[in-house]
């Protein structure tokens, strides 16, 4: 949006990775399953990383390969964060993959499910706020909704909530996010 500023990206994809990186970044992925030997990411954002190493856009965070580095745009969030950071209740062998963020403090956590839905629970507190059939169709229409809730500012439009499904009660049910002057 350079009308906002020289940098004021409201979108990032970042360039697709190889098999090989895809394989890499597989293979440094912490997972907490005694059952599995290593990390498993699913074919679905298997093909998803072959097209796009993560993506940002507005409030939705699709994680990647952050040490890979593009000039200017940078890097996604660490797909390290969807195995470490996980709600309560979580079913152990849900693959995590990104974040909504609503308008304040509430946040849901993506996953994608054994059966290969999408879903989105409460960082927090675990609760399901909304639920797509597969990965392709949550990337069809939670980026048609991010794009259509937002100003030519990137600026939340009256009336439209930051985060899908039956969520407009998260912000209340949410932990201050707390800072720590740490940098990930």
């Amino acid at each position: 949006m350079p009308h906002v500023s020289e940098f004021a990206f409201g979108a990032s994809l970042f360039s697709g990775l190889s098999e090989a990186e895809i394989d890499e970044l597989e293979k440094s992925l912490p997972y907490p399953v005694p059952e599995q030997m290593r990390a498993n990411i699913p074919n679905q954002f298997r093909a998803f990383l072959r097209n796009a190493n993560g993506l940002k856009l507005f409030g939705l965070s699709i994680n990647g390969m952050y040490w890979r580095i593009e000039p200017v745009v940078g890097a996604p969030i660490g797909l390290h964060y969807g195995g470490l950071e996980r709600p309560p209740n979580v079913p152990k062998f849900h693959f995590g993959f990104g974040s909504i963020n609503g308008t304040g403090a509430a946040s849901g956590k993506l996953f994608l499910t054994e059966t290969g839905q999408v879903e989105l629970i409460h960082r927090d507190i675990g609760v399901l706020g909304a639920a797509w059939g597969s990965f392709a169709e949550f990337l069809e229409q939670e980026i048609e909704r991010q794009l259509t809730i937002r100003d030519t500012e990137g600026r939340l439009l009256l009336g439209y909530p930051a985060l899908p499904g039956d969520t407009l009660e998260w912000e209340t049910q949410s932990k201050p996010v707390e800072k720590t002057g740490r940098f990930w």
